[in-house]
């Protein structure tokens, strides 16, 4: 589980960093009145702090949700699964568990619940659901 908190962690870092770069060329760009470049690092500006928000809550707040999913493709590490609503979702595991994940399996996944990334993968047992 550790590892998939880690890569929260590196969308945080990583949205405070264009968050940072966004808000530096805005400045930039109202200062030499370049109106194209202000309307258009205004829209990254706010997309980058909406990300920044949302992580930061996943990460402080820890709500998650649950869901349960058949996989249906493998592929070194990334699994494709069936989710309830029908719908293919494709999710990164880590490399050590990527060899024991098989098509037709019923996993259920651990989400955040604002950016719905992947905290937990446990499998489930063959009569669960």
């Amino acid at each position: 589980m550790t590892n998939y908190r880690g890569s929260i962690r590196k969308t945080l870092v990583l949205s405070i960093w264009f968050t940072l770069l966004a808000a530096l060329q805005l400045a930039l760009n109202i200062r030499d009145d370049r109106i194209v470049f202000v309307i258009l690092y205004s829209v990254m500006l706010v997309v980058f702090a909406v990300l920044l928000i949302l992580t930061a809550l996943d990460l402080i707040l820890k709500d998650t949700t649950t869901m349960q999913v058949q996989v249906i493709q493998t592929r070194r590490d990334i699994i494709k699964v069936l989710k309830p609503n029908g719908r293919k979702r494709r999710i990164r595991v880590v490399s050590d568990e990527a060899g024991q994940y098989r098509e037709g399996q019923q996993l259920e996944l651990t989400l955040t619940r604002r950016i719905r990334q992947v905290l937990e993968v446990k499998q489930l047992a063959e009569g669960e659901k």
